[in-house]
C-alpha cells in the first residue's frame, strides 16, 4: 500500500514538472527569472516522500539537503564550493548516522517475552519483540531514525487502553489482538499511518491510537 502511494505521489509530481517544463518551453511565462532554481523544490519534494513512504531513509535524507543546496546555490545564497563542501559535509554526517545505527542496534528476532512495559522506545536502532499470554496495558512507544516492531496478537486485554506512538523518520510495526476495536487518533505530517485490521462486529474492548507520525510510518496490523 506504502508503494502504491508512493508512486501515484511521484508520477503527480513528475507531471507536474512536465507541465511547469512545458509551459516555459513555449514562453507562457519565465520561471527562472522571477525564481531561481525553481526546479529544485521538485527535488525536495521527491526526497520528502521517499523519507514519507520508503523504509531506506538516509538517500532520500540527501536527496533533500542535494535539493537545497541547489536551490541556496541558483539563489546566490552560497558558492558552488561551498554547494559542493555542504553535500559533502551531509555525506559524512548521514554516514556518521548509519554507523551508529549499526553500533546501537539492538534488534531481536523471535524472542517471546511474558512481560509487556510501559515504555518502548528505538533511537538510532530497532527492537523487536513478540509477547505471550499477559495482560495487554496502555503504553508509550518512541522511535526516532529506527524500527519498532511488536508483536501483542497472543496478549490479554481487560480493559480499554491507549497506545500511544511518536515514530519521527522511523517505521513502527504492531501486531493487535484479532476482535478488538482500533481507534486510530494520531496526526501525521508527511508520513503515513495505516491499518490493514479487519473491521469487528463483536463487543469488545479498545484500543485508541495516538501520537503524531513525522516523516515516518506506521502500520496497525
Amino acid at each position: 500500500m506504502k508503494e502504491k502511494r508512493y508512486n501515484i505521489c511521484f508520477a503527480i509530481l513528475l507531471l507536474i514538472l512536465g507541465i511547469v517544463i512545458l509551459g516555459e518551453a513555449f514562453k507562457l511565462y519565465n520561471l527562472s527569472d522571477l525564481f531561481a532554481g525553481w526546479w529544485s523544490i521538485f527535488i525536495i519534494l521527491w526526497g520528502i516522500l521517499g523519507i514519507g513512504f520508503k523504509k531506506s531513509k538516509y538517500s532520500y535524507i540527501f536527496i533533500i539537503g542535494f535539493g537545497i543546496a541547489l536551490l541556496l546555490s541558483k539563489q546566490r545564497v552560497i558558492t558552488n564550493n561551498q554547494m559542493l563542501l555542504l553535500l559533502f559535509s551531509l555525506f559524512v554526517i548521514l554516514l556518521g548516522i548509519s554507523i551508529l545505527c549499526l553500533i546501537f542496534n539492538k534488534k531481536v528476532k523471535n524472542v517471546v517475552n511474558s512481560e509487556i512495559n510501559s515504555f518502548y522506545s528505538a533511537f538510532l536502532g530497532s527492537i523487536s519483540e513478540k509477547f505471550g499470554n499477559s495482560k495487554l496495558e496502555s503504553n508509550d512507544i518512541w522511535c526516532f531514525l529506527g524500527n519498532a516492531d511488536l508483536d501483542f496478537s497472543n496478549t490479554k486485554l481487560t480493559e480499554d487502553i491507549k497506545i500511544n506512538i511518536n515514530c519521527i523518520l522511523g517505521e513502527v510495526d504492531i501486531i493487535l489482538l484479532k476482535n478488538v476495536v482500533v481507534n486510530i487518533n494520531n496526526r501525521t505530517i508527511l508520513g503515513s499511518t495505516e491499518s490493514s485490521r479487519n473491521k469487528t462486529t463483536k463487543q469488545s474492548h479498545f484500543i485508541n491510537i495516538t501520537g503524531i507520525c513525522v516523516l515516518g510510518s506506521i502500520d496497525i496490523k
